[in-house]
């Protein structure tokens, strides 16, 4: 069996560069190609999906292949490719990049930006990259790219060490033409737990991914337990491993408590062998088999707060997962605009020339029977642009920045008020009765190694606080 890292996880988009050491030529594309190719239709898994349709789909891009010159252009073009196949967690890294995935490094401006009509806005400044400071701040657009209209996210990218000139519109309306350079910065960020007032608290978690430290969790979720109210940030988590979400939802759901199921090429194989269906539907699927996605069995709980999520277009894949399973179980109510719907567990595999290809092995489905893939989750408390008022920072078109502290942040004011007026409906259903408060000692910081997501063994192959 292959020894990768189970993952789950939106790619979130930090402006990445890529520059391989080698020089690319025709050889170690087709290589590289071919690897692709190969990973994906014999390993690759999705219920229902015919991986077997890449070698025609990636062919139309063939010509994009063979103009590309650099890394950088060649994984764009590769990537471009992978997005029209119709599913998440299909990425391919360069030499580069999959370096930095490894080493937790980020590269290029470190801004956080959403797609509009023909701008880019920005939902944040990254405070470990290099644009802090440099005049451009959450809640700007950026309106042009070296003098380009830009088109897509990816219109950000370059090699570490250059430049580029953005153009960049002030919630004023005034305009600066700002030079920033790409460069290398960490993707670690300390995950906290900010008091609002005497009964209210926020956790912010940044990513499953490693940057995910479970001794820092134990210990926020240990004096997150004191709060009447708590607000569980996931805006702009990304995702990261099964392990690490588990851990999460330890300290809020009974041990052992059945979340969801993990649906691969065995439990489909399995049920089809049963003679219950033809294993397309993984709804049926999943209800079908005895294999569910739980708690850690050891963990005790120890938050009994009315707990909120907070989520947005950049939560995804084990956010998406963490943020379904507490409304599903604890009936929490997510607030903030809808999250990326891409929900599928993946791993990497190493492949020619230092390349690497991010894979899906298997769909994800809630307890209540509900597919994340391609279905967002949409929030109780929907703040999109279309379905509020316009304010400062906010426009039809622009969604709402993310305000430096949780205190000044009109998402989490919302948050907390909703929550002092809304009484929960726990499922008793899907689970006993949460305990009492923590008192005195206890300590639910305990650091146990997790098993790893019941599931076929050949579905099981192989990801931070915020996103990847």
């Amino acid at each position: 069996m292959m020894n990768f890292t189970k993952r789950l996880g939106l790619i979130l988009v930090l402006c990445v560069a890529a520059l391989g050491a080698q020089t690319l030529t025709p050889e170690m594309k087709r290589k590289v190609v071919e690897d692709v190719t190969r990973v994906i239709e014999e390993k690759a898994f999705v219920p229902g999906l015919d991986m077997d349709a890449w070698t025609t789909h990636v062919e139309k891009h063939r010509k994009d292949l063979d103009d590309a010159t650099t890394h950088d252009a060649f994984a764009k073009g590769l990537n471009k490719a992978c997005k029209e196949f119709g599913i998440s967690h299909l990425n391919v890294r360069t030499p580069d990049q999959e370096k930095r995935r490894t080493t937790r490094q980020g590269a290029g401006f470190g801004i956080r930006v959403a797609n509009g009509d023909k701008v880019l806005h920005v939902i944040e400044v990254n405070p470990n990259g290099p644009s802090v400071g440099k005049g451009i701040d959450a809640g700007d657009d950026i309106v042009l790219v070296d003098g380009k209209v830009p088109e897509e996210i990816e219109d950000l990218q370059g090699d570490v060490g250059t430049k580029a000139t953005l153009r960049v519109r002030k919630p004023d309306g005034t305009e600066v033409d700002l030079e920033l350079e790409r460069k290398s910065f960490s993707l670690d960020r300390p995950d906290t737990l900010v008091w609002i007032d005497d009964e209210s608290a926020v956790l912010k978690i940044h990513t499953f991914m490693q940057g995910y430290k479970r001794d820092v969790i134990a210990g926020l979720a240990k004096e997150a337990a004191k709060a009447k109210y708590l607000v569980v940030d996931l805006r702009g988590n990304g995702g990261g491993q099964v392990s690490n979400l588990r851990h999460l939802l330890g300290f809020f759901l009974p041990s052992g408590t059945a979340v969801g199921a993990f649906i691969g090429r065995n439990v489909v194989k399995q049920f089809v062998e049963a003679g219950k269906g033809d294993g397309k539907d993984p709804a049926a699927v999943a209800a079908w088999s005895p294999r569910k996605f739980r708690t850690d069995r050891n963990q005790p709980p120890v938050i009994t707060a009315r707990v909120a999520v907070l989520t947005d277009r950049g939560s995804a894949s084990a956010s998406e997962i963490t943020s379904a399973a507490l409304r599903d179980i604890l009936d929490a109510p997510l607030v903030g605009t809808p999250t990326a719907g891409a929900v599928l567990a993946s791993t990497y595999e190493r492949i020619e020339s230092g390349y690497s290809v991010q894979y899906p092995a298997s769909d994800y489905i809630t307890v209540k029977g509900r597919r994340l893939e391609k279905q967002p989750l949409v929030p109780d408390l929907d703040l999109s642009p279309a379905s509020r008022p316009a304010s400062r920072g906010a426009t039809a078109s622009r969604p709402r920045p993310l305000a430096t502290r949780p205190s000044e942040d009109a998402t989490v004011t919302k948050a907390i008020a909703l929550l002092r007026t809304r009484e929960p409906k726990p499922d008793p259903s899907l689970t006993a009765s949460r305990p009492a408060p923590l008192t005195g000692g206890d300590d639910a910081g305990d650091d146990t190694p997790e098993s790893r997501p019941r599931r076929a063994p050949a579905s099981r192959p192989g990801r931070r606080r915020g996103g990847d």
